[in-house]
């Protein structure tokens, strides 16, 4: 849990000067997170964003998004911010700076702390998440499919499609009913949102179909169960049954969930598993997110393997 925010005049009634609140940030003791409010240090300020415990990143956020409370009337948190606050798998590398949304037409306003855009905002497109006006969640897919990167659009959209309890393809016919006003990006997200699919377990998983789709490789089959004599052996994440090749996306902490953090354990079992599968004809092919940052390389390596496979 973060340590509470301070404003400039709750920090004076402790004693600070604004030269001290200079020095205390300069020295790593507080942090600001916009101008009149700070925060405590936290041993997490000393590790680099990539050494961050999982979730740090969205705690982080929504921490910028209270020091930025209350709202201007009329204004909602949206797009990165609103995701965050919907519990989508957004990127982190945006995450520094909140998102807000303002009816109207225009530019919008971007500064180091905040990203205020200014769009079409019905009422129906706003609702309270924690206390906080934000764009709903089809409003807020819409928004993230129009203006994210294709396989983190993916990733947004296919975690959506799991949620609530209406169908996938409710769902998915609502998100797309968001596109029916002509607006920059829409081209995009529509294609982001028939893409989706709600059988993916994991947005590295989504982002790496994604990728084969923008590499120009087959889109293989999610979720593939493999049998043997009736008996389920192991289920993967991509199949592509005619050339009996598999294809599995090795994120951080899979292995971890496996089996309840024994790492070297899971790691056995998925090799013996593995071997069983490919004494009945099938091979495997694993995937990092290293992998999908060379869209070249990537087919070649599939393309390869599927022909090997075959």
């Amino acid at each position: 849990m973060h340590s509470e925010i301070l404003s400039t005049e709750q920090l004076a009634l402790r004693g600070h000067t604004k030269q001290s609140i200079r020095r205390a940030c300069a020295h790593g003791e507080l942090v600001r997170l916009r101008p009149g409010r700070y925060r405590p240090a936290i041993p997490t300020d000393r590790l680099v964003p990539a050494a961050w415990p999982e979730g740090e990143a969205e705690r982080r956020h929504l921490q910028l998004l209270s020091a930025a409370l209350p709202l201007a009337a009329g204004t909602v948190a949206s797009h990165l911010s609103a995701g965050v606050l919907h519990g989508l798998p957004v990127p982190h590398e945006e995450l520094q700076r909140i998102t807000t949304l303002r009816g109207g037409s225009g530019h919008g306003t971007r500064r180091d702390t905040r990203w205020t855009r200014r769009a079409r905002l019905p009422t129906s497109d706003v609702t309270t998440v924690q206390g906080i006006p934000v764009t709903t969640l089809a409003r807020t897919v819409a928004d993230l499919a129009r203006t994210l990167p294709f396989p983190d659009a993916v990733a947004v959209a296919d975690a959506a499609l799991r949620r609530g309890s209406e169908t996938a393809e409710d769902a998915r016919l609502r998100f797309l009913e968001q596109l029916r006003h002509r607006q920059s990006g829409n081209a995009l997200a529509r294609r982001a949102l028939v893409f989706a699919d709600f059988r993916a377990e994991s947005p590295g998983e989504s982002r790496c179909r994604a990728s084969f789709a923008l590499a120009g490789v087959p889109i293989p089959q999610l979720q593939y169960e493999v049998y043997a004599d009736g008996r389920l052996l192991g289920r993967a994440d991509f199949a592509w049954p005619e050339q009996r090749l598999l294809g599995e996306y090795d994120g951080i902490g899979k292995y971890d969930a496996l089996v309840g953090g024994d790492t070297a354990r899971a790691i056995r079992q998925e090799k013996a598993r593995e071997g069983r599968i490919f004494q009945l004809g099938w091979n495997t092919i694993r995937f990092t997110h290293t992998d999908l940052q060379d869209l070249a390389a990537l087919r070649i390596r599939v393309l390869d393997a599927l022909d090997r496979s075959r």
